[in-house]
């Protein structure tokens, strides 16, 4: 309908016409700036790590149970697919991360320091277990530009993030891609704990360095035989060899084994991780124990071959398996295997005939600065003559023939 003369000027004189605001233009140079604030006050990668073990998240992933429990090697040439976790930077994280005010530094990283240093630049992650007898391996891998090629990494578990925490383990070395690069395992998880994992920088690595986490799970009750066995109690006997140049392998996979509770250690060097086989004394009271490297097939849990000084083994005595107050060490080794069969065997004497003897295998703290703190190795042992090959010592240079002394009031 047209408009009349007069409602047309009344609509003229109703006011001026509104005009519509064009959208106010941001500089190119303050747009690049709110760009960047706007990058900054988000942390990158907040998803996974947090500078609190509080708020860490549960999305570390692991390449285990899915869809089946996968067979892990002791330790993957590359990290790929589920159990890929990352990239991570340390430059997310603030350069004051104070430590926790109720959870001490971790002693693979306190056992190298005289005076204690600065807090470091912590990062935490958590995953809770699937499975009530789950294992896992967390290794970090440096990746990008800078690379993390030094790094401390410890994994705890606990209830809640402000309860109790208890070390599992603890390391500064053990990954494949450099030497000072950490790998922990999580084994005997208490039912219910979650797992924190920390993981802090250490010099010479840049403070803005990048990683990735390789999360390798396994389940205890799909696992396949590592040739020996979790406590002493459930030890398996293993029998003599006739000659250590023979082709009989006793193969042990040393892979997510823990230290039962109530343990002593075995020597000052001792880190843990169980697994034990034991022995009947032959009638001459000397035992000879020998480890070498073993020759295994790839992709399997325990490919690969531990490095010297990062595995060893005591030896103890016993009246009751399950009781570690009864426990004697009687011998045993700090220095890890020798190469092929040239080594030289460990020997043990003054036994008592028919006794078992338990035989404990450990890491050392020497591997926590070394690469591969996992993998297969060989263990066998012979029946010794009681004497050293083609000389019979007097007897005071053993324990047993030892010269009684006579203590008298004065000299």
């Amino acid at each position: 309908m047209p408009l009349s003369p007069s409602s047309a000027k009344a609509g003229l004189c109703s006011g001026p016409p509104r005009v519509r605001p064009r959208p106010r233009r941001v500089p190119p140079r303050a747009a690049l700036l709110l760009w960047a604030a706007a990058l900054l006050a988000a942390p990158l990668y907040g998803q996974q790590w947090s500078e609190d073990p509080s708020d860490a998240s549960t999305t570390l992933t692991s390449n285990a149970f899915v869809p089946v429990p996968l067979l892990t090697p002791a330790m993957p040439a590359t990290c790929t697919g589920t159990s890929l976790n990352g990239p991570f930077s340390f430059s997310s994280v603030s350069g004051t991360t104070p430590q926790s005010a109720n959870l001490a530094y971790p002693p693979c990283e306190t056992a190298q320091r005289i005076v204690t240093p600065s807090g470091p630049k912590d990062i935490w992650f958590r995953l809770d277990p699937a499975f009530a007898d789950a294992a896992y391996r967390f290794t970090l891998y440096g990746t990008g530009s800078p690379s993390t090629t030094s790094a401390g990494m410890a994994v705890y578990e606990a209830v809640s993030a402000t309860g109790q925490m208890r070390l599992l383990d603890c390391a500064t070395g053990g990954a494949v891609d450099q030497i000072y690069n950490p790998s922990v395992e999580a084994t005997c998880i208490t039912p219910g704990s979650k797992l924190y994992v920390r993981v802090w920088p250490r010099n010479p690595t840049p403070a803005n360095a990048n990683f990735n986490l390789c999360v390798m799970g396994q389940r205890t009750s799909t696992m396949p035989d590592r040739g020996a066995d979790e406590t002493p109690c459930a030890a398996r006997t293993v029998a003599a060899v006739g000659s250590f140049t023979t082709s009989v392998l006793n193969s042990i996979n040393y892979v997510f084994s823990c230290t039962e509770p109530g343990m002593l250690p075995s020597n000052e060097d001792v880190k843990g991780g169980d697994l034990w086989v034991k022995l009947v004394v032959p009638s001459s009271g000397h035992v000879r124990l020998k480890l070498s490297y073993a020759t295994i097939p790839a992709n399997m849990i325990g490919s690969g071959n531990p490095v010297v000084n990062s595995l060893g083994f005591s030896a103890y005595l016993s009246a009751d398996c399950a009781d570690p107050a009864q426990f004697r060490l009687v011998g045993g080794t700090s220095v890890q295997v020798t190469p092929a069969l040239g080594g030289q065997p460990v020997d043990i004497r003054c036994l008592p005939p028919g006794e078992v003897l338990y035989v404990r295998f450990h890491s050392l703290l020497g591997s926590m600065i070394l690469k591969k703190r996992f993998g297969q190795f060989r263990f066998e042992w012979m029946a010794g003559n009681g004497t050293y090959p083609g000389y019979t010592p007097p007897a005071n240079t053993q324990p047993c023939g030892a010269t009684a002394l006579t203590i008298g009031a004065t000299c």
